[in-house]
């Protein structure tokens, strides 16, 4: 319903419901001021049919000019995709350091921990899946500093 309004009953297909059903969760929705009858439209029958909408567009906070709106969803969008690709290796990366065991040796090292010098070491060899997402997120804003950064404003232009 975000992208095009919808008539009941194509909301009813799409939630799988019934047609009563679904007129009594979009009237609990009017009441609650979340979608509003948007227009009407036509049925084959030709009776009208109200077309349900969102009261509010997406909730974009920006302190940019309106413009830039399809460029900082793209931004949003790809932000997302790296942290959903960063929380996936540290998964797996985690978990191929479960494979190893939990006694091999490297580990034991890490969780003894030798003195304060090694202090890095042995908490990567602890937590490797978390240090992975530290680092990607570190790299995430890096990524979001520079795309932001004037010189890649420059080169976009």
């Amino acid at each position: 319903m975000q992208q095009e309004p919808k008539t009941p009953s194509e909301l009813k297909d799409i939630t799988e419901t019934t047609l009563q059903n679904t007129h009594y969760h979009l009237n609990k929705l009017e009441d609650a001021k979340l979608v509003k009858p948007v227009g009407t439209w036509l049925s084959d029958r030709g009776k009208e049919i109200d077309v349900y909408g969102p009261r509010h567009s997406p909730l974009i906070l920006s302190f940019a000019a309106e413009q830039d709106a399809p460029h900082i969803r793209a931004q949003i969008m790809s932000v997302l995709g790296l942290l959903g690709v960063v929380s996936f290796f540290s998964l797996v990366v985690e978990y191929a350091v479960h494979f190893f065991g939990p006694t091999s040796q490297w580990q034991q090292v890490g969780a003894g921990g030798y003195d304060e010098q090694g202090l890095l070491t042995s908490t990567f060899l602890q937590y490797p899946g978390l240090c992975v997402f530290a680092i990607g997120l570190v790299g995430i804003l890096a990524y979001l500093i520079y795309m932001s950064s004037p010189t890649f404003q420059q080169l976009t232009s």
